[in-house]
């Protein structure tokens, strides 16, 4: 194995730079690191970047461009001799080189002369072609099971340093949670293999030279080292498959099992779309959760969700004015929704009184005016000590008939509808009739289960 502008402790690779003139041609496998090489060539004197791009020296840039036609047709026929290039990519890496063009202008002392520079991407020199994107981070998902093994096991190694857009062969990996590929492999028909890896970047070792050997006499980093290359000799060459005419030869065995196969298989697959069936539902149960922790859009559209399970006809307002409209036995409201990390304010509750006053103008019959705000959202509700409508508001929303409820008092009732529909048209009637705070509804130990809270409030403390 040659390994050019990347280092590592492991005796059984060549270390080279990319400057350098040894030949890719005596080996097997090639491992490059695109990031380091800019840094191998020397920069322009007190003009380390261009353009925001790293600056190659005049004297230089013509021997970075040999460099890079000469590694550029080396890699190519590299990989159709069937052989095997790994990259560890990264996004665009661009230099200036100067062309050795001038030009002039002006004359005498007035003479100019401007040295005519251009951008070089060091990636030209891959023998694949595709489209590769700036993005840093370590969330990385396999999308095989070898690599998945090696992601897993040195998870703290692995950096993506680029989006792979347009790629040639599999994905390998994938950012997390999305379908945005970070590494992929390619082989053409002769068995050679280009390999796209994100960074395996060094360890976090406080002092290497301390670092304490196993068993086997090496270092920690050697073993991380040759894993990765073992995976990589064993991806270029798989083993032998057998050949496809042999599946008309089973053994007694074989058949059965692969009766029990299919049978596995079909329980497998029920038992997935259970768990999908489980997951579904989950999800739509931490929804209802919104009401005591979110705010904005997000908030609003639950309390509608929560307004239609308690029986109202809900119809969502326009950008800029109220933010719900809802109406029951032809009596209607106006809802002003808030989502506060204190407690709400005579400021909220004018907000909603605007809505009210807009609404009598447009319809002639002055609404109902209602107010749901998630007081004190960023704790928990166990912490929620403080009210959440203080005294000083009260008397305004008082004299304009307000109806005040806090989104944990909403999830109660919600969840009081779902388990028992018939209270529907009690909390209806209540919400439309009350003037000032909602009474009860606040009771935890009635929405949730009071010794999970419990156990998860020791697990907490026992972390702590």
């Amino acid at each position: 194995m040659l390994s050019l502008d990347c280092w590592w402790n492991e005796s059984s690779v060549d270390y080279y730079a990319f400057r350098d003139p040894v030949s890719v041609f005596d080996y097997d496998v090639v491992i490059w690191d695109p990031m380091n090489t800019p840094g191998t060539y020397g920069v322009e004197p007190f003009r380390e970047t261009f353009q925001g791009v790293r600056q190659i020296s005049e004297d230089e840039s013509p021997r970075f461009m040999s460099d890079l036609s000469r590694r550029k047709q080396e890699f190519l026929q590299f990989v159709e001799m069937g052989r095997a290039l790994v990259v560890f990519m990264a996004p665009n890496v661009i230099v200036s080189v100067h062309t050795g063009e001038r030009e002039t202008s002006g004359t005498g002392k007035n003479r100019h002369v401007t040295k005519i520079v251009e951008s070089v991407d060091l990636l030209s020199a891959l023998p694949v072609e595709g489209e590769f994107f700036p993005g840093v981070g370590y969330e990385i998902a396999a999308r095989d099971n070898e690599f998945g093994r090696l992601l897993s096991k040195y998870s703290e190694r692995w950096c993506y340093r680029a989006i792979l857009e347009k790629y040639p062969g599999r994905p390998l990996a994938v950012v997390k949670g999305t379908d945005k590929v970070v590494s992929a492999v390619t082989h053409n028909d002769r068995d050679g293999m280009v390999l796209m890896l994100p960074d395996f970047v060094d360890p976090e070792v406080e002092d290497v030279d301390a670092e304490e050997e196993n068993a086997d006499g090496g270092s920690q980093v050697d073993e991380d080292i040759e894993d990765l290359l073992r995976w990589i000799k064993d991806l270029h060459s798989p083993s032998e498959e057998l050949p496809r005419w042999v599946e008309n030869f089973s053994f007694v065995e074989d058949l059965l099992r692969a009766e029990e196969i299919r049978q596995l298989e079909k329980r497998r697959q029920q038992l997935l779309l259970e768990i999908d069936k489980k997951k579904l539902e989950q999800a739509e149960s931490d929804d209802w959760k919104l009401l005591f922790t979110a705010q904005g859009a997000t908030l609003e559209h639950q309390v509608a969700l929560a307004f239609e399970v308690l029986g109202f006809e809900v119809e969502r307002g326009e950008k800029g004015r109220t933010d719900l409209r809802i109406k029951w036995q032809g009596k209607k409201a106006v809802v002003e929704v808030k989502g506060v990390g204190k407690s709400a304010s005579e400021k909220n509750a004018a907000q909603l009184e605007k809505w009210a006053s807009e609404e009598t103008i447009s319809s002639g019959m002055p609404p109902k005016g209602v107010l749901v705000v998630n007081a004190w959202k960023n704790l928990p509700p166990d912490e929620r000590v403080q009210p959440a409508f203080p005294e000083q508001m009260l008397p305004f929303s008082v004299n304009r008939g307000h109806c005040l409820i806090t989104g944990l008092q909403l999830l109660a009732m919600v969840r009081a509808c779902k388990s028992d529909p018939s209270e529907r048209d009690a909390i209806c009637a209540s919400i439309m009739e009350t003037v000032g705070t909602v009474d009860g509804w606040d009771d935890l130990d009635q929405i949730f289960v009071a010794a999970e809270r419990s156990e998860l409030a020791e697990a907490d403390s026992a972390e702590v």
